[in-house]
């Protein structure tokens, strides 16, 4: 089966890879150039049926394709860094005589640039602009344009195009980064193994998202980067950047399954090799297809979330939930597809995700009895909401109350709630 794979990207980038992909007879691209920045959204959109994954030639593109957030297909770019440095600095290096301390950058990550120069003993100082969030390239060609006229650098290295012909039109020694064929070579690479994944016959898609905006300073957070794909490998998966720190690992069930004992705890150290397991915050999701695979990893990363940072839940693809994984003692089970609930539902004004969290608990603490605060604990909402819902299944002959509890410090005291519908004892 052929991969459609839609490549948007920068003139020269575009050729390159091109090029490197006539070495990949299972893809056919679909190439389209941009010139500026504010044109990808609109190149993007005629072709959003037609392809079934994205491949875009930097950060650039991608980030702006990302943050609009139209594209339901896996996307993946090609990374400026490494060979692609590496090659257009030994350039400047032997064929124009520029030191690094004469040249400004864009784009590359502190982290990632400064271990570069340790790694060739390079202790000068060195010009950078880099952005977190979306590149303004009117900025960029400013920044580069002001340090060359000042005279503090002889030339640019920039990642973005249109800030390069910019300042070539201003006569600034310019040069654009373009992706080296080894980088190329490895996303087409993980492209491919990503479309045998979901195409896999009989087979589970298994969606991890991974959020890591808690991991602090920049060279840890560039390693526990290197360690996710690592970490994607051992499960014979991929993985993949997406925004604001998080990370998607596309697998199948059964890896997942085996490293997590059938969605029971967090993965092993020798799977989790030097990830920082307390700080990463992870949804799972299993579907039949990506899609749902993909629906029920964010489901289960809402869970991770307001559970808080380190938790990790799933979302199976009959749509129960499961976690926190790794707190066996007070992990829970649920499922918004049992077909009793539903039909109980429809006489409360309770969803069948609360009835069903509400049955797990009642499980989990073996006695039928709850007050509301037992229950806002458990379910991680507020007390006020815990006793609507009990109020909620008493008025339906769901619930009782058979006593009050005493309050650990002044207050009124805390009614007790006997539960008898019939799921509870399910």
């Amino acid at each position: 089966m052929k991969i459609h794979l839609g490549l948007l990207g920068a003139d020269d980038s575009v050729t390159q890879i091109e090029d490197v992909a006539g070495d990949f007879p299972e893809i056919e691209l679909h190439s389209i150039v941009y010139w500026k920045e504010s044109d990808v959204i609109r190149l993007l959109q005629p072709h959003l049926d037609s392809v079934s994954m994205w491949l875009f030639s930097g950060k650039v593109p991608y980030s702006i394709a990302q943050q609009w957030g139209g594209i339901a297909v896996p996307s993946f770019y090609v990374p400026h860094t490494g060979a692609s440095l590496y090659k257009t600095l030994l350039y400047l290096a032997h064929e124009q005589h520029l030191p690094v301390s004469q040249l400004s950058f864009d784009t590359l990550h502190p982290a990632e640039l400064s271990n570069l120069m340790d790694e060739v003993g390079i202790t000068a100082p060195f010009h950078l602009r880099h952005y977190e969030n979306l590149i303004d390239p009117d900025d960029l060609v400013q920044y580069h344009y002001e340090l060359w006229a000042s005279g503090q650098t002889k030339a640019a290295v920039t990642c973005v195009r249109s800030t390069h012909l910019e300042l070539i039109g201003r006569h600034v020694p310019a040069y654009h980064i373009v992706p080296a064929r080894d980088a190329i070579a490895a996303v087409l690479e993980s492209i491919v193994q990503t479309h045998s994944i979901i195409h896999l016959q009989g087979a589970q898609i298994a969606v991890q998202l991974m959020d890591t905006p808690s991991i602090q300073p920049d060279d840890l957070a560039l390693e526990t980067e290197r360690q996710l794909h690592l970490y994607a490998k051992r499960l014979h998966g991929v993985c993949h950047a997406l925004k604001h720190g998080r990370f998607e690992v596309i697998a199948t069930r059964g890896p997942v399954e085996e490293a997590t004992q059938e969605f029971s705890s967090l993965p092993g150290q020798n799977i989790l090799v030097g990830l920082p397991i307390n700080r990463l915050t992870c949804g799972i999701g299993i579907g039949h297809t990506l899609a749902e695979a993909n629906d029920h990893a964010y489901a289960a990363l809402r869970h991770a979330q307001n559970r808080g940072i380190g938790s990790w839940y799933g979302v199976l693809e009959d749509k129960t939930v499961i976690g926190p994984l790794g707190f066996q003692q007070e992990t829970l089970t649920y499922s918004y597809a049992d077909s009793v609930l539903q039909e109980l539902s429809q006489h409360v004004s309770l969803s069948v995700t609360t009835l069903s969290k509400l049955q797990s608990i009642i499980q989990l603490l073996d006695r039928d009895q709850i007050s509301a605060n037992e229950l806002a604990e458990s379910m991680n909402i507020l007390p006020r909401s815990a006793r609507r819902i009990l109020m909620v299944l008493e008025q339906h002959g769901l619930a009782s109350i058979v006593g009050e509890q005493a309050p650990y410090v002044r207050g009124r005291p805390r009614k007790v709630y006997r539960i008898h519908f019939p799921t509870a004892e399910a």
